[in-house]
């Protein structure tokens, strides 16, 4: 998934109003600061974003809360543009690639593995997708407190259109694919939804919740009827790409096909993307 660096974006808080913080990183790390360069976390106890402090120094430091929400007056004294200790950052990234090894191969996977490529660019043998007509599926889903504006056709058009220039982008995801290719490639998209999951968006970030997000989103579609063989060009029993997407609102100014792609402070609602080089990673709910 990439990265967003130094983008500002808005960000909902349980217990206030919405935040314009400025974004640095992805879906497995990520930091975050306030308009004026105050590296700030989300405090759950509050429900809100406040700024951060660091626990101490070295490798190992990291952010906890100031207590102070990022509407009052930055504590006196406190430097911008904090960042976290390199191993603890390592250690936040591992601990999410983990999260997305099946629970009965994590006692045999050693964490430090998923940070390499490996063979053949880390793909398992028989698993590359990489020309011919490969039919992805793209579940678009929204929360019961952030419902989404953006339409299935939107969302299409971003991933399949010919031509698709809306909103800043040069190109649909399919002419992307095309392009890097060289013609070899023709990756399309089969978009459904939205599919209402059952507990607000920052609930997903929260410890008691991680890893419950893809599984409901994935039997959200099996209830809605979806048949993911149609997404097995090989009959192999994995599905070719799935996305899951969460389609922010159009307050921003940037409307059809905007996601979320970096984790909120602490409270990362992530979603296993696999593109069709990647297509071993996720396969239909048993």
């Amino acid at each position: 998934m990439s990265g967003i660096f130094g983008e500002t974006l808005t960000f909902p808080q349980e217990e206030g109003a919405d935040v314009r913080l400025v974004a640095f990183g992805d879906d497995k790390y990520a930091r975050y600061e306030t308009l004026d360069g105050f590296s700030v976390v989300y405090d759950d106890a509050r429900g809100l974003y406040c700024f951060a402090e660091a626990d101490g120094r070295g490798a190992g430091r990291r952010f906890v809360s100031s207590g102070t929400p990022v509407s009052r007056p930055a504590p006196e004294g406190l430097p911008r543009r904090l960042r976290e200790g390199q191993v603890y950052r390592r250690d936040v990234v591992k601990e999410r690639l983990m999260e997305t090894v099946p629970e009965e191969d994590r006692a045999t996977t050693d964490p430090d593995t998923l940070l390499t490529f490996g063979p053949n660019e880390g793909l398992l043998p028989g698993f590359v997708l990489s020309e011919g007509d490969v039919q992805g599926l793209t579940i678009l889903v929204d929360f019961p407190d952030k419902p989404t504006e953006v339409t299935v056709d939107e969302v299409s058009a971003l991933l399949n259109s010919p031509h698709f220039t809306a909103n800043g982008n040069s190109s649909s995801v399919k002419e992307f694919f095309r392009t890097m290719s060289t013609g070899r490639l023709r990756f399309t998209n089969t978009v459904v939804g939205p599919l209402r999951l059952s507990r607000p968006r920052l609930a997903y970030g929260l410890k008691a919740n991680r890893g419950r997000l893809v599984p409901e989103a994935l039997q959200a579609a099996v209830d809605a009827g979806v048949d993911f063989s149609r997404f097995d060009s090989l009959g192999r029993g994995v599905v070719d790409s799935l996305c899951i997407m969460y389609a922010a609102g159009r307050s921003s100014g940037r409307t059809s096909g905007r996601t979320t792609p970096v984790s909120p402070p602490r409270s990362a609602v992530c979603a296993r993307t696999c593109t069709p080089s990647r297509a071993s990673a996720t396969r239909p709910p048993t």
